[in-house]
């Protein structure tokens, strides 16, 4: 065991074996080294793996910290309040990253294994290779500075966009969420049925694709700029700020009493507004008697009578009555 203060190295041809790192301990792996069945537990417990060298079976927990620099790692168990980094080309083969713990990848390296609901995994700078590595629902994905992500969130995952990091295109499948907090940068997204986008304070989306059932949140301080909302597609900018929105409508949408008679949605003239507010409504959306001050004033409102009269309602003076 390796305590508050203790110091252990590993060099060339040397094995560490059932090492326990407690307290403030120090573990070193170099070169030509194996440390096997290694447990690093406490808050300043570390232990290090450095390039050529290989550990094999270790154990994380209570703010254990581990450092992949380079070396292999082979298995490891990464429990509530621990810590996993890989960096500088590091290789990770099979991680179990529980619920309460961390695993962070620095620039090129690879990791395999399982991050499990309410594990997070940290993703900083480029050239991760995570293809063996499984995210299970309830997991985070943190993209952080210089890391550019552009796959997809499936459903009960959680992607935070943080200062200095960006996705790129990629869909929010159903149950999915991707929330930008301060300087993190969304582009190009495809918000599909059931997924959320959520943009806080001082975070930034370009472009989001909203499809029907998809849903955009914009909070105080939030930026969405030209965001194109389907159909069916929800766009809230709760105190946040929309630019150059498009927002697109099929002919079968139904909204505050509004319903399409060919190309003229019932609703949208002065007359409509009108009855709305003096006048009880029935059937297919008309009033049941219209008086003098309500007969048409504009172009749109006598195409709107117009096809009124080929749905069956007949035309005396300025009343129009069934």
């Amino acid at each position: 065991m390796v305590g508050s203060g203790g110091f252990q190295i590993a060099e060339s041809a040397g094995v560490a074996i059932s090492t326990t790192i407690a307290g403030s301990g120090v573990q070193q792996v170099t070169s030509g080294a194996t440390a096997s069945a290694t447990t690093v537990s406490g808050a300043a417990a570390l232990a290090f793996v450095f390039s050529g060298a290989t550990g094999i079976g270790a154990t994380l927990s209570k703010g254990g910290f581990l450092d992949v620099d380079g070396g292999a790692l082979t298995s490891a168990t990464v429990k509530a309040g621990a810590l996993l980094e890989v960096q500088s080309s590091g290789t990770m083969t099979s991680a179990a990253i529980l619920s309460g713990g961390f695993l962070e990848m620095f620039g090129p390296g690879s990791a395999g294994g399982v991050v499990s609901s309410g594990g997070t995994l940290e993703l900083f700078d480029s050239g991760q290779d995570m293809t063996g590595l499984a995210l299970r629902a309830g997991a985070v994905v943190v993209v952080g500075q210089g890391h550019v992500a552009s796959g997809n969130i499936s459903s009960g995952i959680t992607e935070l966009v943080e200062n200095g990091g960006i996705q790129s295109g990629g869909t929010i499948l159903s149950g999915g969420i991707l929330e930008i907090p301060a300087n993190g940068v969304v582009s190009v997204v495809t918000v599909s049925s059931g997924g959320k986008l959520l943009v806080f304070g001082g975070g930034t989306d370009i472009g989001a694709s909203v499809s029907a059932g998809g849903t955009v949140n914009v909070s105080t301080g939030g930026v969405d700029l030209s965001a194109s909302v389907g159909s069916g597609g929800v766009l809230d900018a709760a105190g946040g700020v929309t630019v150059s929105s498009l927002l697109l409508g099929g002919p079968g949408n139904r909204s505050d009493r509004r319903r399409r008679l060919g190309d003229h949605v019932v609703g949208d003239c002065p007359v409509d507004r009108f009855r709305r507010r003096s006048r009880p409504w029935r059937r297919g959306g008309q009033p049941e008697r219209v008086g003098r001050n309500d007969r048409p004033r504009s172009w749109l409102c006598q195409r709107h009578h117009d096809r009124q009269r080929r749905h069956g309602i007949r035309v005396r003076g300025h009343r129009l009555q069934r």
